[in-house]
């Protein structure tokens, strides 16, 4: 019995994740409407898939028998698992005019000298009966030339990872790479962020678990610290040097595996060789579905997730924790359409885990030694409202690292005055307050502390004396469960 659901997805497959073709595109090629191939793709009744001459057509256009449409493709004597009697290894011998003829059409390389050197750039693996192929799209680069002494390039860049087998291709993979991540700062930091799928992937985040020592350094110290923070920041650049970390962050934008592949290991596969092209360096994995038309510079998810989006999110999250990746739990909120049973569509929003990453061996021995300053408390902001005898607003930031203690800090913002009153401390006994201009949060700059106390009672002259008092209470309650929770007066807080 021919499945013709099946076939709508064999459409779907060949156009948006083999052929990278939009449906505007094919249907313009076909003359049809959009609306046309995203019905045949949902095998819609009255979208013509089970018309065998529209089908035929299809066929034509993908330049495939039509017997692979309708029942898909057979792999006669595969193996059936990776790592066993197929071994990954650079492939060093002169590769197929075909396969040079199917990567100029997914590359878009012409027949000319430009084409031929891209061409010639391709790194190639073998794998059994497979071919891996990894091209490089240059993103982004800068070089600081202020600094003559200095010519390490910043920036990024993207790798296409494609698996020929029996000159198809069955499976891709799109990976974002930066390097002398460690090095970057200003204007360079700001540009990436930008780039790397923002809403996906925090570089703050990658930044702090490699070299610490820098987020320490842009936020959360005083003044007497940063000196000693600066050279544990270089020492740990240097130590990130020793290990061969040029290239230190991949992230794994979007990856595809034929239907009739996903049991053959060809997954593992694409990973092992981003591994050895990596150079021991960290990966991270994105969860999210990406559509096809939308894997270039910006980020591909969709604003509002089906449930069978959402099923694929969970199932990308086993699928990472099979193949060795740890999933991040930190999540994000999204929405989510669900449908009643009279067919009222209702939108909820709803948590989800975005990000899966993998720890090359040296760089797990070298973050062990962090377990002292890694923070496990990002900042968190609330913004609350007053009435006129109080500030017009405020905002409580706090921070947690284990060398340089617990911190909260209440800015406040009354008749055109800005001020931080923080209290801060290892412990409880070791606890003090302050009064700065800048945030010494984490979420911050570097403050001078205009005014400090080691008691409360020392401040009680002080005009600020009531946001101290609160910012002490919420860092007994939140870190040394020395205040009551339900102990803390946030109504008292006023200049």
């Amino acid at each position: 019995m021919i499945d013709f659901e099946k076939i709508g997805r064999r459409i779907l497959e060949e156009r948006k994740y083999l052929r990278r073709i939009s449906q505007e595109k094919m249907a313009e090629d076909l003359g049809m409407y959009q609306a046309d191939i995203s019905n045949l793709e949902k095998a819609k009744n009255g979208s013509g898939i089970t018309d065998l001459s529209k089908l035929d057509l299809i066929a034509d256009y993908f330049d495939l028998p039509l017997e692979i449409l309708l029942f898909g493709r057979r792999q006669d004597q595969m193996e059936k698992y990776y790592g066993t009697k197929m071994q990954l290894k650079e492939y060093t011998k002169k590769r197929s005019q075909k396969h040079d003829a199917i990567l100029r059409n997914l590359l878009g390389l012409k027949k000319d000298e430009e084409g031929d050197k891209a061409l010639g750039r391709i790194q190639t693996y073998s794998c059994g009966p497979y071919m891996i192929y990894i091209a490089e799209e240059c993103q982004y680069v800068w070089v600081d030339e202020s600094k003559e002494d200095d010519d390490r390039p910043f920036g990024l860049l993207k790798q296409h990872f494609y698996v020929v087998y029996q000159d198809e291709v069955i499976a891709c993979m799109t990976a974002d790479v930066t390097w002398m991540l460690q090095y970057v700062d200003g204007p360079t930091f700001e540009t990436l962020k930008t780039i790397i799928l923002p809403d996906v992937f925090d570089l703050d985040d990658a930044l702090q678990m490699l070299n610490p020592f820098w987020i320490l350094s842009k936020y959360a110290v005083t003044t007497e610290e940063k000196e000693e923070i600066d050279e544990r920041l270089q020492e740990r650049m240097n130590r990130l040097a020793e290990l061969g970390e040029e290239r230190v962050v991949f992230l794994i934008e979007s990856a595809y595996v034929r239907e009739d592949c996903r049991r053959n290991g060809i997954m593992r596969m694409m990973l092992d060789t981003l591994k050895q092209e990596s150079n021991g360096s960290i990966i991270w994995l994105n969860l999210e579905p990406t559509s096809g038309e939308e894997l270039s510079l910006e980020s591909g998810y969709h604003a509002v997730y089906a449930a069978s989006e959402l099923g694929q999110i969970n199932m990308n999250a086993s699928i990472a924790e099979h193949l060795g990746f740890t999933v991040d739990t930190k999540t994000v909120e999204r929405q989510a359409e669900r449908i009643a049973e009279d067919g009222t569509i209702f939108i909820d929003t709803i948590p989800v885990r975005r990000i899966a990453y993998f720890f090359p061996e040296k760089i797990r021995d070298l973050l062990k030694e962090d377990d002292q300053i890694l923070s496990h408390a990002r900042a968190r902001e609330k913004v609350l409202d007053g009435d006129i005898k109080k500030p017009s607003v405020y905002t409580i930031s706090q921070g947690a690292w284990k060398d340089y203690g617990y911190i909260i800090a209440i800015k406040i913002v009354c008749r055109d005055e800005t001020v931080y009153a923080f209290a801060r401390g290892k412990d409880w006994k070791s606890r003090w307050l302050g009064v700065s201009k800048e945030n010494p949060a984490p979420t911050g700059k570097l403050v001078d502390t205009i005014e400090r106390y080691d008691y409360l009672k020392d401040a009680e002259n002080s005009k600020y004396y009531l946001g101290l008092k609160v910012a002490e209470q919420l860092l007994g309650s939140i870190y040394f469960g020395t205040v009551k929770p339900e102990d803390v007066k946030l109504d008292d807080l006023r200049l």
